[in-house]
């Protein structure tokens, strides 16, 4: 499909309110008032994905990185919590053998 006719006249295409489809690209161009225009991607004016602006990439890379870090946060605590449990089971196993030794009589 092309914008214009034989003699390069454009021609007029339908729109889907405030949205313009492109013919030479899969993509949509939203006006939003006062003078903003977006792109977006899809099949049908209902189901449109608006392209990120790079301040949207970076609020969205931002909490990424956000998250990520407490993932960290939260397996290191993990990990410093089951360090203080096997710590504390190797010192009840170490009282529980010193504790068999003296019922058998053994010296330890």
């Amino acid at each position: 499909m092309r914008n214009d006719d034989a003699q390069g006249a454009l021609l007029e295409r339908p729109t889907a309110g405030e949205f313009v489809q492109l013919v030479t690209y899969p993509l949509w161009l939203l006006h939003r008032p006062p003078f903003y225009l977006r792109i977006a991607t899809g099949e049908s004016a209902g189901g449109l994905v608006l392209w990120p602006t790079a301040a949207e990439q970076t609020r969205a890379a931002d909490e990424r990185a956000r998250s990520a870090d407490q993932q960290v946060r939260a397996s290191l605590d993990l990990a410093q919590q089951e360090a203080t449990r096997a710590r504390q089971a190797e010192d009840e196993l170490l009282l529980l053998r010193e504790e068999l030794a003296r019922l058998r009589g053994e010296k330890p």
